[in-house]
């Protein structure tokens, strides 16, 4: 191996790791320092190299932007369980919570059986309990048969055919049709799923490609509520946006959110760029709230970063090796869940200002390091 050159300066920060002292190091031949000063370096360099790495591989949910899902099922907390001297359910003497007594359908009154002295009959009764039942009626669907006719003009002798009723085309009525699209929807089941619901329970044998049709009904029909919801949220002074992988077909396309106080408007684009950004938004001008994403960054009215975000990455820069990350997160960390809790309990003016003086002092303390305490 070649050593360095002596010529090249070293720098006497060394000493403090090295078991020797200053006269021993002044009498070590120069190109033996040169070489011990660039082996010092390397190590250096590899330790920000393996520090750099491990945070890669323990970053979580909580430490970074990593889905929850991402987590390895055996790295998770263990609980304390807090040590009750009662049995579970609720203590004596806490008033019960039963079920909402709905609109009867049909009422039955219940009578006492005959008293056991077998001398006399029961006098005044009054209810004192209600006890509900509920089920589901026989479920049978309404079949309506749309015969058309086909006649013959007795004066040209053209013949004529009926035509189906433009509120009958679609071969499946609003109330079966919002039933499928709630399934498909809201509770998130697959058109095979939907098809074996309506076998099973409904006795209505469906083909794939009809599910998909009434999918395909309900989406346009909500199309005018889904312009209402954009319109009220590109109207609002305050936006939350985000965005997330969404798989259609098996393709990657990208999930987009723009949410308010009120609404949520949601927008698939098979990109995750600058131009489906502008489609979200069009022309919304109000305060952004998001993540640390370079289109969001480039925003040219006012931003605010996500607390949870940097909450996430002040944790996480809590975990570094080096010490004066460790600290500059730990300080983060503390600052900026001192900021949550004054939203639900505002501080007055002179916590207010400590606050801000010690956050101040904060940025001035990092401000001009190169390293993941300035990102």
């Amino acid at each position: 191996m070649k050593a360095p050159s002596s010529s090249q300066p070293h720098s006497d920060s060394i000493l403090w790791a090295l078991p020797v002292c200053q006269m021993a190091w002044e009498q070590t031949p120069p190109a033996v320092r040169d070489y011990i000063d660039s082996l010092h370096q390397q190590i250096q360099d590899l330790e920000k190299q393996v520090d750099t790495l491990q945070g890669r591989v323990d970053k979580t949910s909580k430490t970074s932007s990593k889905p929850p899902s991402s987590d390895s099922p055996f790295d998770k907390p263990k609980r304390n369980p807090r040590k009750s001297s009662g049995k579970r359910g609720g203590k004596k003497g806490r008033r019960g919570k039963g079920p909402t007594l709905l609109s009867p359908t049909e009422v039955h009154w219940i009578e006492p059986g005959p008293c056991a002295c077998g001398h006399g009959e029961l006098v005044s009764l009054a209810p004192y309990y209600t006890h509900q039942v509920i089920e589901l009626p026989p479920i049978e669907m309404d079949v309506h048969p749309f015969i058309l006719q086909q006649g013959t003009c007795s004066g040209c002798g053209q013949t004529r055919k009926a035509q189906i009723p433009s509120a009958q085309q679609a071969g499946y009525g609003p109330r079966l049709t919002a039933l499928i699209g709630e399934l498909a929807g809201m509770q998130r089941s697959s058109r095979r799923l939907i098809q074996d619901f309506c076998h099973s329970v409904l006795k209505l044998p469906m083909s794939l490609g009809a599910v998909q049709k009434i999918i395909d009904r309900v989406s346009n029909a909500i199309v005018p509520h889904y312009e209402a919801i954009a319109t009220l949220a590109r109207q609002a002074r305050v936006g939350y946006i985000d965005e997330t992988p969404w798989y259609c077909q098996h393709e990657l396309n990208w999930l987009w959110t723009l949410s308010t106080d009120t609404v949520s408007l949601y927008l698939i684009h098979p990109n995750r760029s600058k131009e489906a950004f502008a489609a979200l938004i069009e022309d919304w001008q109000g305060i952004l709230v998001s993540d640390g994403y370079g289109v969001y960054q480039d925003w040219v009215n006012p931003r605010q970063t996500c607390l949870a975000h940097l909450i996430r990455t002040a944790r996480g820069l809590s975990e570094k090796r080096d010490p004066h990350l460790a600290a500059c997160g730990r300080w983060a960390l503390k600052a900026l869940q001192t900021l949550c809790h004054m939203a639900k309990a505002p501080p007055t003016v002179g916590q207010w200002r400590a606050w801000y003086a010690r956050l101040c002092r904060l940025i001035n303390c990092y401000h001009e390091r190169q390293d993941d305490a300035v990102r």
